[in-house]
């Protein structure tokens, strides 16, 4: 199976720094998201059959939550909390002042319209958004992860139906 989960690290292997990249990350956390995806591969993949048929936008969500776990831990040394990433550093990519201004005013708009969900589904969404997983969200809340799916799944329609009203689809700006 290692064979198999190296092959596929290898296949995905500039996916997985390109997001480590975008997300602002250094050498020494890029190295750390690599190795965290090779691990969750292994925990949720654990066949070489299923690792072989892995697809680039499974690795590149698994790679996602490992750059918004880094940054996660990064700010929680810092603060001494857990603390939530804001979307918009979430999905600033390092091009310059302008991509990074564009993606505040569109986490801007997307919580202002997170604000007016109902007050059960609100905060699952706020957390989903933040990057933590349904079991996290679970967790922390207190809750079943059967709820946390259920009202993040409807949470996230009312969302997707409010930034259409609003003229923002799923590209971002109309």
């Amino acid at each position: 199976m290692s064979t198999a989960l190296e092959a596929t690290i290898g296949r995905f292997r500039r996916l997985i720094l390109g997001v480590g990249h975008r997300h602002g990350l250094g050498e020494a956390d890029v190295d750390e998201v690599l190795q965290d995806v090779r691990v969750r591969l292994w925990h949720s993949r654990g066949h070489a059959e299923t690792l072989r048929g892995v697809g680039a936008s499974y690795v590149y969500r698994v790679a996602v939550s490992a750059a918004l776990d880094r940054l996660r831990r990064r700010r929680a040394k810092r603060t001494g909390r857990d603390a939530v990433i804001p979307l918009s550093e979430a999905t600033a990519v390092t091009e310059g002042p302008a991509a990074a201004t564009e993606a505040r005013d569109l986490a801007e708009r997307v919580f202002a319209q997170v604000a007016r969900l109902l007050p059960s589904r609100r905060p699952v969404v706020r957390m989903y958004l933040a990057g933590y997983d349904r079991e996290e969200i679970a967790r922390s809340l207190g809750w079943s992860v059967g709820r946390v799916r259920n009202l993040l799944s409807r949470g996230l329609a009312d969302l997707r139906a409010l930034l259409e009203r609003e003229g923002i689809g799923p590209e971002g700006w109309p």
